[in-house]
């Protein structure tokens, strides 16, 4: 799981009333790439007399000492990221119970929190940066996997080092064969397909359960899975 979320440390090198000069870092602990740049800007009159700020950027090398911090944290993150598991003890079944109740979420990252090693993790990979102030895993994706092997994304938000809060991503969410579940208050739609008889089954009465009204309108077998095709889906 690879996030295009990006970090920022921009260390103020030379600025005065006209113009100013920037060393900004960029990091991306779940890829563990560090690029650096100079950033310039130079206030100047246009041809309208207009005042406006020319910006330009030049690439430059990364500080070896970051390019060391990444590299450490980027290993961390891929050693705790793979998968984390939610038994069914800890009240969520499924996937399920998180798409279709909104209030489920916050209290999924509440119990994440208490009973899981993410926020170790978290600190350990936040000191390796010294500690700082923002969270060098802001953005990353994390894997959540039920007891019913249905799954979903949740994202570190930008927070400090002290607390890694996940929040739900929308329309991550799938079952143990890779369908897509439908977030609260949406539709399903289209192509489903499932290893077995049993999988449909439970899907289909997902949607019953939570007041999702379907028509399935055609249904077939391809390599030994059953295929079906959904539509008209309303809310009760």
């Amino acid at each position: 799981m690879q996030s295009k979320a990006f970090n920022k440390i921009a260390n103020l090198t030379d600025n005065d009333s006209m113009s100013s000069v920037h060393n900004t870092h960029v990091i991306s602990v779940s890829t563990g790439v560090v690029k650096s740049f100079v950033v310039s800007s130079q206030p100047r009159i246009n041809r309208h007399g207009e005042l406006e700020t020319l910006i330009s950027t030049q690439a430059i090398p990364a500080p070896s000492y970051l390019v060391n911090q990444t590299s450490v944290a980027w290993n961390q993150y891929k050693e705790k990221s793979s998968k984390l598991f939610v038994p069914i003890e800890s009240g969520f079944e499924s996937a399920w119970s998180i798409t279709q109740n909104t209030s489920n979420r916050s209290r999924l990252d509440d119990w994440l929190e208490e009973n899981h090693s993410i926020n170790y993790w978290s600190r350990q990979i936040s000191s390796t940066f010294g500690g700082a102030l923002w969270s060098p895993l802001a953005g990353t994706e994390w894997e959540i996997v039920f007891s019913d092997d249905s799954s979903l994304i949740m994202v570190a938000s930008t927070t400090t080092s002290s607390r890694l809060k996940l929040s739900y991503k929308a329309m991550s969410a799938e079952d143990a064969d890779g369908n897509r579940i439908p977030d609260a208050g949406m539709s399903v739609q289209g192509e489903y397909t499932f290893s077995n008889e049993r999988n449909l089954s439970n899907f289909l009465g997902k949607l019953s359960r939570y007041g999702i009204r379907y028509v399935v309108v055609h249904s077939g077998s391809v390599g030994g899975r059953k295929r079906v095709t959904i539509t008209d889906i309303s809310r009760y």
